[in-house]
Formats: C-alpha cells, structure tokens, sequence
C-alpha cells in the first residue's frame, strides 16, 4: 500500500473541466474579472439564522452556458430526484436510474476520476476492474441505506443527495411562526449556485472558525452559513432551514469532486484518516477533507458515503478579507432599499385594526405597458412568500392581501420587516424596509 497525500492536488490540477474563479482585490475590484466565476465573499457572517451581513449572492457571475458541459448538465438531472425532508421515503424511477447510470459513465471517462481509480487499485491496493469499480460507485454513493447515528434512525439516506443536493431536518407539523430547521449536508457549489439564482438559498457571509486563520478570499472553497427555503410540489414554501456552518469546493467539476470524495472514502475504509479527517494540501492551501461513513445498527462505519467536505485551515497566502465596516460592500442588509424596478412597493399596512386579517401590500406599474404578475411573489424577512396574480394596467396601483394561511405563509411583522418582489425566475424586482408600525398605520415607501 502506497498512501499518497498528494493525490488530492494531482486530482484537482488534472481537472480540466474545472471553473476558472476570481475573488476580489482589496481595493474591491475582481482579481481576473473575465473567469468563469465571480465569486463575492463580503463579509464574515454575524452567526445567527436573523443577521445577513451579506447583502449580495455570493455568486456575482457565473458562465452558465458551461453548465451544459457533459458532466454538469447529467448532474444537474439528478439534482431533481432526491425529495428535500431527510424523513420521507424515497422512490426512484427507472428514467431516475437510468440517469444516475448515464452521469457514472460519463465521470468514469474523465481524468479525475481515472486518476482515483489508478490510486484507489495501485496505491491502497483495493484490485478491481472499471466495472466493479463502477458498481462499487454507484453502492457507496447512490444505494439507499438506513444510518443509525446516535439514537436517530434515519431511512432513505444517499451519499450523493447528501453531499450534492442537500437535506432538509425540520418538523411539517410545527406551527406558531417561521418553521425553521436545518441543513444538513449540502457541498456542492453548483446545487448553491442554481438555488441561489432562483432565491431559494440565501448566503449569509463567511464562517470559517478556525484559530489563528482569519476569513479570506480563498477562491478554491467557501465555507459559510447559509438558509435555504424548502418548497412543496406546488412551489409553496414549507420550512426555512439554516446551516450554521457548512462549504464546499468552488469552481470543481462534478468529477473532480466525487474523484476527491471518493478517494478520501477509500483511505478512511484503510483507516488514513484521523477523526474522520485527512490532511491535504491543495492548490497551496491546506485543508482537512471531512469524510463520514455510514453507521450502521451495531454503531461501526458502513460501506456508504454519509457525507463528504472540505475544511479551509489556512496558507495559500490568499488575501484575507476586509474587516466589517472597511469597505462599501460591507453595508448591512437592513439599510438597502431597491425600487428601480418596472414595479415598484409604494406602501403597506402591516398591523391593521383588530383582527390580523387585513394586511396588505401595494404595489405600482410604473412603466407604460400593462404587467402580469401572474406567478410573481412577495417575500417577507423570513423568505416566506404570498404568491401574486393579476395585471397592472400602466401607472396603476393595486393591493395585495397578505392572509396568513400557515406558520410558513408571508407575514408582515408589527415590529418592522422587510417586503421583497420577484418575477418567477427569481429575479428581484423590488426590496423595501420598514420599522415598527402602530396600530393602523400604513407605510409609504
């Protein structure tokens, strides 16, 4: 057996469907403004679900038309087959599977993944021809098993819905407020990027936490804290979830993750991990690549990926990032307004006269064509949305009636809040603060 640690940099250097990714200068303008990804730190998070010091998507650009590219686009088809509450049952389908079958051959073709494999059967010795490897694969990462971690049994677990798309742990039953839980797994920069683009998750700043490491513009990973806004099949939003820390690589292709994943999943079978942990060195930056395996009903590790990610610890000599309050781009959320939008919120009424039954939103045309909002939303401070229909004939003005159906249905908080307009893709339209609203007090934006 030949461990290698230097594998890990040998996988990452061969990709070479990988992304190009620019952070930013001091100064705030971007180090290569023509990559691939810009990728906007900001700011170190405040540490909690409420706070979002990151008034920006972390993604400020990315060439999407790569994401069409062989390996992406049959990831990004099996992003959809993995149902969001860690407790339902799964159920694939035989086009599911044939997809999954198809993104194996596709990596299996690609210089990441040959690397692993040559590593996996001539370093650590584990002999098997491409096809065994290849179900070996599709065990570790896509079976469905049941883990046993502590005194929670959880079924229909997988390692790549896991690490690539990410679970909700929340309670559909919890009423009285927003239905807040959290994420678990979620390491993969593309499955941020899409849901960030559509205003499912929202990046609240950087958490690194490491003694003596400051936060810095490292371009290969983030590590952060983060909500995601869990829908239902009709698009009605269900639970908001928050991951207090988490990351993942940036600008890795797909093969080159599962190449890393898969390697450190084969040493950790080997016991070259220390605490779930090994140590590399990639790209001049060091890392501990966190590598969980299943636990199985008599508590020993099993033969399944439970979940798989990196932990930033520091050199690279990568800029650390600007202190709170050092630079524009460190404005607090609370204090942004935008309404340069074809449509615009010009007043509301959050804490109406009596029974909570009339709150309402207004809303305005400003452009000399008539607008349907069919499909539009509003969202509240907590993300959770009124869905809108109708059209605004030009210069109209019409209200929108917030009912408060659900715990997860928009509400306008009596103390201040903040209403925020998207056209269906996602894209925001409108955004406005108010404070505390007395008893039958309308605000004018």
């Amino acid at each position: 057996m030949l461990a290698n640690s230097m594998i890990y940099d040998q996988i990452w250097k061969a990709d070479k469907n990988g992304f190009s990714v620019s952070v930013r200068k001091p100064d705030g303008n971007w180090v290569n403004d023509s990559a691939d990804i810009l990728l906007d730190h900001q700011v170190k998070a405040a540490g909690d679900k409420w706070s979002d010091l990151a008034i920006r998507p972390l993604f400020n650009k990315v060439k999407e038309s790569r994401l069409q590219e062989p390996t992406y686009a049959a990831m990004i088809r099996l992003f959809d087959n993995y149902i969001v509450n860690y407790r339902d049952p799964e159920d694939f389908t035989e086009q599911e599977k044939q997809e999954t079958d198809a993104f194996l051959d596709l990596i299996l073709n690609t210089q990441p993944m040959q690397l692993a494999y040559e590593y996996i059967t001539s370093g650590l010795g584990k002999r098997m021809s491409l096809d065994e490897f290849k179900k070996e694969l599709e065990i570790i990462w896509f079976e469905p098993y049941t883990n046993y971690f502590g005194e929670d049994e959880i079924n229909y677990c997988s390692g790549f819905e896991h690490v690539f798309v990410g679970e909700g742990q929340f309670n559909p039953r919890v009423g009285g407020g927003p239905n807040w839980g959290k994420i678990s797994g979620y390491h993969n920069w593309v499955k941020f990027y899409l849901d960030e683009s559509k205003g499912r998750v929202n990046f609240l700043g950087t958490q690194y936490k490491l003694p003596g490491v400051s936060e810095v513009l490292n371009p290969h990973v983030v590590t952060l804290q983060m909500t995601w806004t869990l829908d239902n099949m009709n698009g009605d939003p269900v639970a908001q979830v928050f991951k207090e820390r988490g990351g993942f690589f940036v600008g890795a292709s797909p093969e080159c993750d599962l190449a890393l994943a898969t390697v450190a999943y084969y040493e950790s079978v080997q016991r070259l991990t220390v605490n779930e942990r090994r140590a590399v060195t990639i790209q001049g930056g060091n890392y501990n690549l966190v590598i969980y395996r299943e636990t199985t009903k008599d508590k020993e590790r099993g033969k399944h990926i439970r979940s798989f990610y990196p932990e930033f610890q520091g050199g690279g000599n990568f800029e650390p990032l600007p202190r709170p309050g050092s630079t524009p781009i460190l404005k607090p959320i609370g204090e942004v307004t935008t309404q340069s939008g074809p449509v615009v919120v010009v007043a509301a009424l959050p804490n109406p006269e009596g029974e909570e039954l009339g709150e309402w939103v207004e809303l305005k045309n400003n452009s000399s064509e008539s607008i349907s909002v069919d499909n539009w939303y509003l969202t509240d401070k907590a993300g959770r949305r009124k869905m809108l229909e109708g059209t605004l004939a030009a210069s109209e003005q019409k209200q929108f009636i917030i009912r408060t159906n659900s715990p997860q249905s928009m509400q306008l908080g009596n103390s201040g809040g903040r209403i925020v307009l998207y056209r269906p893709d996602g894209e925001m339209v409108a955004s406005v603060f108010y404070k505390k609203a007395a008893s039958g007090e309308v605000i004018n934006f």
